[in-house]
């Protein structure tokens, strides 16, 4: 498409160009490439290819792949600052949650709009600091536009800046979420949930609107396991037979130390740049061990993926099992927060690839059932009573949770820590204070 709109209509493939190739040509062509094939795979010359120009020409214009998603980055912020300035007054009543709902809607068509941008907006290296800044900076513009409207709102002890970047994040990755797990879902459907979740946590004082029943069934998704998930999961291993993938138990001392050094280097890895991009020799290069340790306890990545996902199981076992319930305490809560937030430093990046990076290409049998439904057991237990199962409803529900309890934070303090963890920490704690009090 990009190419057509550089040669003569009707020629040949030696057409000449019609005109000379513009900024925005490049971007479009990054664009389709960024999106097909990920940021990473991309280099110039394949934009080059893709554009149908050379590799000098395209410099001409950009001389960074990084130049080009800056500008990505910058044009997709001024979509989301000038948005920010279009809500209107939210008052505690019926009129004030649909001004909400509106204005949510309208953030949710510039997610759609830039989404690839968004997706990459975390994914920066150090050496991209001027693209960091610029995400810095929107999310600063974007709080700071909507902080006089939040400021007549009700955020309790968090600071209404902070929470209006919460807003952005949660919108954004529910939207992305929704857009991964279950496209034959209207976007409008999560708006609608999305509007009463922000509604109950900053006008508490409004009355929970009844949701009427879906007038479809939802279509199957993966983040929400069949029915046969119920029957019994297959035995988890415990790690004192040794974790899955692994070739051979780790029994020592130096064992243990590759083996575990392998894996924190494997998060750190796929954290900053995503599964499909790493590969073995980044991950032994950060770990700082020579390829004969890594390929002494995992012939490949594949294999190494299973051991994450074994640990990640485990892990999940503990938030699980201590789940805050509608009696819980607001000290208690917090402190199951923050363990919370411990588990996703080391195991966010294998939850967040399973839902946004691998889709269902990536499938290892029990393990993904387990982590799947452990997950899943967890989503369900925040979400408020009533909500029928295999229902529509329950199913966006689950989508948006996920969003706030997994993504939001992910986003915000883990993968490019944009805000300190202590604001994160109070901002799940006021959702999941008013906006479900009646969980189970």
């Amino acid at each position: 498409m990009v190419s057509g709109s550089w040669r003569r209509g009707g020629g040949g493939s030696g057409s000449a160009m019609s005109r000379t190739p513009t900024p925005e040509d490049a971007v479009c062509a990054a664009l389709t490439l960024f999106r097909r094939i990920g940021y990473r795979a991309t280099t110039m010359e394949a934009i080059a290819a893709a554009a149908g120009v050379t590799s000098d020409v395209l410099r001409e214009l950009y001389r960074s792949k990084e130049e080009i998603l800056r500008d990505l980055a910058e044009e997709c912020g001024a979509d989301v600052v000038r948005h920010a300035g279009r809500l209107g007054t939210v008052e505690a009543d019926r009129a004030g949650l649909d001004e909400l709902r509106v204005w949510i809607a309208g953030l949710s068509s510039v997610v759609h709009r830039r989404s690839t941008a968004m997706r990459m907006w975390l994914m920066v290296d150090e050496a991209e600091r001027e693209l960091r800044q610029s995400v810095l900076r929107t999310l600063s513009s974007f709080a700071e536009t909507l902080r006089p409207r939040f400021e007549k709102l009700d955020t309790g002890s968090v600071d209404p800046g902070v929470l209006a970047i919460a807003v952005l994040t949660l919108v954004a990755w529910a939207q992305l979420t929704r857009a991964a797990q279950m496209p034959g879902i209207d976007e409008s459907v999560v708006d609608d949930h999305l509007a009463v979740l922000v509604g109950n946590t900053l006008l508490p004082d409004l009355p929970r609107p009844t949701w009427q029943p879906p007038p479809t069934p939802a279509p199957h998704d993966e983040i929400t396991p069949r029915r046969r998930s119920r029957q019994g999961l297959p035995a988890l291993p415990e790690p004192s037979t040794g974790l899955v993938g692994l070739r051979r138990a780790a029994r020592t001392s130096r064992a243990e130390y590759v083996v575990d050094r392998t894996l924190t280097a494997a998060v750190d890895v796929i954290r900053r740049q995503g599964y499909g991009a790493t590969s073995v020799g980044e991950i032994i290069t950060v770990a700082g061990l020579p390829r004969a340790s890594f390929s002494a306890f995992w012939p490949d990545r594949r294999a190494l993926l299973q051991t994450l996902t074994h640990r990640a199981a485990l892990a999940l076992r503990g938030p699980l099992a201590q789940l805050p319930t509608a009696d819980t305490g607001r000290q208690d809560l917090r402190a199951w927060i923050s363990s919370w937030l411990d588990m996703l430093v080391q195991h966010g990046p294998v939850l967040h690839l399973w839902v946004h990076e691998s889709g269902n290409e990536i499938e290892l049998g029990g393990l993904t059932v387990h982590l799947r439904q452990t997950a899943l057991s967890i989503v369900d237990g925040l979400l408020p009573g009533g909500l029928p199962d295999e229902s529509t409803e329950r199913r966006v529900a689950r989508v948006v949770m996920w969003a706030l309890l997994v993504e939001l934070p992910y986003a915000l303090c883990i993968q490019a820590e944009l805000l300190p963890r202590s604001d994160v920490l109070d901002v799940l704690a006021l959702f999941l204070e008013r906006a479900v009090p009646d969980r189970p």
